[in-house]
């Protein structure tokens, strides 16, 4: 068995249980979440036209 499979299992277990997790704070709190990724992406665009 290689490493690299070895390493990959444990992190992908990870990264789905970030999103099942983020999925569901999303679900309790819908309308707390749609306005942070309104503020997010608000500050996103911002810095990008701060950084061009």
């Amino acid at each position: 068995m290689s490493i690299t499979r070895l390493l990959r299992w444990p992190l992908e277990l990870y990264v789905l249980t970030g999103v099942l997790l983020h999925v569901r704070a999303c679900d309790a709190s819908s309308q707390r979440a749609h306005h942070a990724k309104r503020t997010y992406s608000a500050a996103t665009l911002r810095s990008a036209r701060d950084f061009r």
